[in-house]
């Protein structure tokens, strides 16, 4: 139940305010039909396309113009406009977290394997004479230099396996939250979909209803783009964990490589 972005803009910003009143009169009063998508698996109600910010944008800005709208109703129009927008970005945000996951996922067979040759390399042998002949040929400022790069390559190590450990934790601890979350998610989508089957009441703007309808819609979207993203962590858990460990142990390595030199430096 994603809503793709395949609508054209309904106004351009530099056309202004009035064409956004047009625009929110076409929308509310004739009620367009929307486009129904393929919905994730277990979900029967249909989202809808055609739906996106600059959308909602220039409801809001019909909104503010309407001289129909009564200030109390004008500004729980707006509100549900401003809802309907958050949950549009926050589903866009998904999608994209989501689509992470699929790169992370195509590239990790490669991954672990250059990791494990990496692992496999001998450890190189840093003996203190080389670094004193190297320092010998040094100024004070450029071994005090070598120090701080040094120091910054330690400190950038350690951050970097604290990342790959909790990372690690993490996604070692999701699985079972998941499918709750999977669960709650869909319960909710029926709730919406109920809904929205919902006939406008008689004695309600019709913007109101529109905008009440577009912020379920929405909702909608945000909550099936984390079922998707959810069902495909959990799908991938395995090949996930095993890129993660490999990745931590790339960097306990290279811990112990720039202490080893970090030591012989200072």
């Amino acid at each position: 139940m994603s809503i793709e972005i395949n609508s054209k803009r309904i106004i351009a910003l530099a056309l202004g305010t009035i064409l956004a009143v047009v625009a929110w009169r076409v929308v509310a009063a004739q009620q367009t039909p929307l486009t129904p998508v393929a919905p994730p698996l277990g979900v029967k109600e249909p989202a809808a396309v055609g739906l996106t910010v600059d959308t909602l944008k220039a409801m809001m800005a019909g909104a503010e113009a309407s001289k129909d709208l009564s200030e109390t109703d004008k500004k729980s129009v707006i509100s549900y406009l401003k809802a309907g927008i958050r949950l549009l970005e926050e589903a866009y945000g998904l999608k994209a977290e989501a689509q992470k996951i699929t790169e992370t996922v195509n590239a990790a067979p490669q991954r672990i394997k250059e990791i494990q040759v990496k692992l496999n390399v001998k450890d190189p042998a840093f003996l203190e004479t080389d670094i004193e002949a190297e320092a010998s040929q040094m100024t004070t400022a450029q071994i005090e230099q070598r120090e701080r790069e040094m120091s910054a390559s330690l400190a950038f190590a350690q951050d970097t396996l604290k990342d790959w450990r909790e990372q690690a934790e993490t996604l070692n601890n999701r699985p079972s939250q998941l499918q709750k979350e999977i669960s709650e998610n869909k319960e909710k989508l029926t709730e919406l979909a109920d809904e929205l089957k919902k006939e406008a009441p008689s004695n309600e703007p019709q913007e109101m209803f529109r905008a009440r309808e577009v912020a379920f819609l929405a909702e909608q979207s945000m909550r099936s783009a984390k079922i998707r993203l959810f069902e495909k962590q959990i799908l991938n858990h395995d090949l996930l964990v095993s890129l993660m460990t490999v990745e931590q142990d790339l960097a306990t390595l290279q811990l112990q490589r720039n202490g080893v030199i970090f030591k012989s430096c200072v």
